[in-house]
């Protein structure tokens, strides 16, 4: 039985028209004839989110694939999308053992910037009442010496170390109503 009876041409087609900043998923979806939880997984896969990571230098990674966020008022959401900004909070003091097991020095790695080109990638996905966001951001930091896989996996689920970082639209009164949680990775890993 075939995995899908969508080739692979046509999600091409539909990731490239979801990657207008300009559509929504929705109205993609539409167009298309297909549901907009494809058109966005298409859209990861095809689009912009295919190769973030491999685009990124070696070290660490936070990488979520879906937050979306809502705003209360409409006229701030038209203001942020703008310049569409998006900003990354890391706190490792918020994890349950304070960033010991992952940092040198976890005092030294809190943080709060833009998420650019020199520090990740972010994919925005522009919805009717706030936009879904996609991000890998660059962490720099002295790591422990001794961290490996299973201790950063670790960290990350069973530490808090999920808790130690979250993205935001800066100024803006907008918070995340739904994400599938963010993860943590060696960059030459993801």
């Amino acid at each position: 039985m075939p995995n899908s009876k969508y080739n692979e041409d046509f999600k091409k087609r539909v990731a490239l028209a979801a990657s207008d900043d300009t559509s929504t998923l929705k109205a993609v979806g539409q167009k298309f004839g297909v549901h907009p939880t494809l058109v966005r997984n298409w859209k990861l896969k095809y689009g912009q989110g295919e190769n973030m990571s491999e685009e990124l230098n070696p070290g660490l990674v936070w990488h979520i694939d879906r937050a979306k966020f809502s705003f209360d008022d409409a006229d701030e959401y038209e203001e942020w999308k703008k310049e569409k900004k998006v900003f990354f909070e890391f706190s490792p003091s918020q994890s349950d053992d304070f960033g010991e097991a992952v940092f040198a020095d976890a005092s030294e790695c809190e943080d709060d910037f833009e998420v650019n080109a020199d520090r990740g990638k972010v994919s925005i996905t522009l919805e009717e009442d706030g936009p879904i966001i996609s991000a890998w951001v660059k962490v720099s930091a002295d790591l422990a010496e001794d961290l490996d896989e299973e201790t950063l996996s670790e960290w990350s689920s069973d530490e808090g170390g999920w808790a130690s970082c979250s993205i935001h639209l800066g100024p803006y009164d907008a918070s995340i109503s739904e994400d599938d949680g963010g993860d943590w990775r060696f960059a030459e890993d993801s």
